[in-house]
């Protein structure tokens, strides 16, 4: 909006008077200046997201810009562009109604323990249970490729985590994940912040436990989920305390709130009873057979295929179980070899290939669609799992206090709706 170019640019003066200040002194006294910036933007209404008419709040915002815009181009070697800096301003800006509800003290940063209102596996407490969205309050930007979209967030993770916020910074893979929690760490460092990631097989405490963590939304997602059924590595933990979900910041913001939405994140358990021998006769039927399928004739399909003691087993299986697995193996049947999986050491591989192509080592497809799949392979099926808990997008990214957004696609009227239909 205008307005907020209008503020920024009046900001800019200040912001660059610091600079030519802070840029005679060493690195020990501008860190040092930055530190105590951050400490007295902590200590004010907002914490480090000044209200429209804070004139001093704004003054020390610009200040600790500065600071972080020198110290960029002394450890990174680049300095930060004008547009970068007003990037940054534009995500803090909240207009007047919006900071007044951000600046209520009537919520506390979610954390791992106490926020299971939050986790599950629907979007209603995305939408309307006031302990989710009460004082969620945020920004996105959009930021073309080749703009600086990594050294922008760097700033801005810097400043918030100076003002006393703990930072989530989500990326849409966990490569870069990995690369901008170790670009940055000399940076962030030069504050005395800490950096780490959490795309790791099995996350320690002790990653979570840095100021600022990289992650993946399934990372964050699945550590959360881990937590709270108690399993090892349920993470989120902070040296034995639970990690505040206090600040978001999400890369590729489009891709994360809209078009992977109601693709929740699932923590499967084993069956309580063992059909693996039963998925092989239904595939041979539900891929032999054309047109509509029904299950009388597969029962009378597997009472031919199947010993005695095995159709026995049948017995006090409903109709409505046998329904769903010819449905879990219609939907196998579509899955193709080398786009949707790959088979890897006797093993199907899931390939996230509508987001990111990446390889999901540790995901498998529910309701019986993975071990159909397998069985066509002609691999031997596991045993069926059942999901325990599930956590979509909508009601984790909720359980924030700031929710911050980038991304380089999203302008048009119609994302913008979407976005506020589900989040605000």
């Amino acid at each position: 909006p205008s307005h907020v170019l209008q503020h920024a640019a009046s900001l800019l003066v200040t912001l660059e008077e610091a600079e030519k200040r802070l840029a005679a002194a060493n690195a020990a006294s501008v860190a040092a200046e930055a530190c105590q910036l951050g400490t007295a933007l902590a200590a004010r209404i907002g914490r480090g997201i000044p209200a429209p008419s804070d004139t001093e709040g704004w003054r020390l915002c610009a200040t600790l810009l500065a600071a972080l815009r020198v110290t960029a181009r002394r450890r990174q070697g680049i300095r930060p562009y004008t547009t970068q800096m007003f990037a940054v301003v534009g995500l803090l800006w909240l207009d007047q109604e919006e900071a007044a509800v951000a600046q209520t003290p009537s919520r506390k940063p979610s954390t791992a323990e106490g926020d299971e209102s939050c986790v599950s596996g629907d979007e209603s407490c995305a939408s309307g249970d006031g302990n989710c969205t009460a004082s969620l309050r945020g920004r996105i930007a959009q930021i073309r490729t080749g703009e600086g979209k990594s050294l922008t967030l760097a700033l801005l993770v810097t400043y918030m985590a100076l003002c006393g916020r703990t930072v989530d910074v989500i990326t849409s893979s966990a490569s870069l994940a990995a690369r901008d929690a170790k670009l940055f760490a000399p940076f962030f460092a030069e504050f005395g912040l800490t950096s780490d990631h959490v795309c790791r097989d099995e996350p320690q405490p002790c990653h979570y436990d840095a100021t600022i963590v990289y992650g993946t939304n399934a990372a964050f997602e699945f550590g959360v989920l881990r937590h709270m059924l108690g399993w090892r590595c349920g993470a989120v933990m902070t040296s034995g305390i639970p990690r505040p979900r206090d600040v978001v910041v999400v890369d590729e913001v489009d891709n994360m709130l809209i078009d992977t939405a109601a693709s929740p994140a699932r923590l499967a358990v084993p069956g309580q009873r063992d059909f693996t021998w039963l998925y092989q006769p239904i595939w041979e039927y539900v891929s032999g057979h054309t047109g509509p399928m029904a299950v009388v004739p597969l029962r009378r399909h597997l009472a031919q295929r199947l010993p005695a003691a095995l159709n026995a087993k049948l017995t006090n299986v409903s109709d409505a179980r046998f329904a769903r697995w010819m449905e879990a193996a219609a939907v196998a049947a579509t899955k193709q070899r080398n786009k949707h999986y790959l088979v890897l050491d006797e093993k199907v591989v899931i390939i996230d290939w509508e987001c990111t192509g990446q390889l999901q080592h540790s995901s498998r497809w529910s309701g019986g669609v993975h071990e159909f799949v397998e069985v066509r392979e002609g691999i031997e099926p596991t045993q069926e799992s059942l999901t325990a808990a599930s956590l979509a997008h909508p009601p984790f990214f909720s359980g924030y206090t700031t929710l911050i957004g980038v991304t380089g696609t999203m302008g048009s009227a119609e994302e913008r709706r979407e976005v506020e239909l589900v989040y605000n």
